[in-house]
């Protein structure tokens, strides 16, 4: 085993246009937000959160002890976000995609409010009643143990295998899944955090080991 330490930095995307039309609540059906949910950009604000967490990083892992490589999702406010970090690192990580890091999809119904769906769609919302919040996946969607499996898969494949400090970053309910394997978080506390909203825009985890052998430990 390894004395050196490893680092896994695990990160939310900034404030979004989408979150913001979330917190506003719409017009009661829908969220005021049209196009492709892959193409949501980033607010000013959430600029400004992910610069400055670059600073930080950048001051954490500093060109001696450097973060080697970034993983991002395929949505375009999360590349922002690792465009926003990279530029305030001082150096410059390789960048990798993996759609597995993707938010949670909620296909036909990714712009409708809970009251949209029990209006427009009642039999979807009596299905929503009877399987509940985690198991319920929305028509060309997907649930929360679908979201669950990628994320494991992701963490057997790519990052346990690794010998390199790594950031990823991604959305709130990746971030989730990311402590529900690696912290034993219970599938219904990251439901229960999901909605109550619980992981910020552009806030970070921060895990540590001593070699592929070891478990990853929390530090922040």
């Amino acid at each position: 085993m390894s004395d050196s330490p490893q680092y896994l930095v695990v990160a939310r995307h900034g404030q979004s246009k989408a979150n913001v039309a979330v917190q506003q609540g719409g017009d009661e059906l829908y969220y005021e937000i049209t196009g492709s949910d892959r193409e949501v950009p980033l607010t000013d604000l959430g600029v400004s959160q992910c610069r400055w967490l670059g600073r930080l990083l950048g001051w954490l892992f500093s060109a001696e002890v450097p973060i080697r490589r970034v993983w991002v999702s395929a949505f375009r406010r999360v590349s922002q976000s690792a465009d926003c970090i990279e530029q305030e690192l001082g150096y410059k990580p390789e960048r990798s995609v993996d759609c597995r890091l993707d938010k949670r999809h909620y296909g036909d119904f990714w712009n409708l409010t809970y009251k949209g769906i029990e209006v427009l769609y009642p039999e979807e919302h009596a299905r929503y009643l009877e399987l509940g919040p985690l198991n319920y996946r929305p028509p060309r969607g997907e649930n929360y143990p679908d979201v669950f499996a990628r994320v494991d898969e992701f963490i057997a494949e790519v990052v346990d295998p690794s010998r390199e400090n790594m950031l990823v970053v991604t959305s709130s309910v990746v971030v989730l899944s990311f402590q529900r394997a690696l912290e034993g978080l219970p599938d219904e506390e990251v439901e229960r955090r999901y909605e109550a909203s619980a992981i910020p825009n552009g806030s970070v985890l921060i895990y540590c080991r001593r070699g592929p052998q070891d478990r990853w430990r929390r530090l922040v």
